[in-house]
């Protein structure tokens, strides 16, 4: 996971504000019953996976996040797969209180909704 100038991990910190999304998408829409997120260097988290959303209707959506899309094609050859990928922008992520983390979340809520 990439670091910003500050040596924030700046992947961890996707993940988090994905998992906040995820929560309150649960809590929020019904068809949606929750989430498990792959801890680091398990076997999910080898698949390629950091989330699996779980739909009420017995499925499960595996779930990739990006703070940059570098990299992104190699990701995408090794886990052909996992199709999709949500792009956090870096900005927003070290300020949760700020108008544009609230966007970012509500981003990831529409994306998760529309696939």
């Amino acid at each position: 996971m990439g670091k910003n100038q500050q040596g924030v991990n700046l992947g961890k910190q996707a993940e988090d504000a994905v998992e906040t999304a995820m929560r309150e998408l649960c809590s929020e829409d019904q068809r949606f019953c929750g989430y498990l997120r792959a801890n680091c260097g398990d076997r999910l988290d080898g698949e390629g996976i950091d989330f699996l959303i779980f739909f009420r209707s017995g499925g499960a959506l595996p779930v990739q996040v990006r703070s940059t899309r570098r990299k992104i094609g190699r990701f995408q050859k090794i886990h052909p797969n996992i199709r999709f990928i949500l792009f956090i922008m870096k900005r927003y992520l070290l300020n949760p209180s700020s108008d544009g983390y609230r966007r970012t979340l509500d981003y990831v809520k529409r994306k998760t909704v529309q696939f």
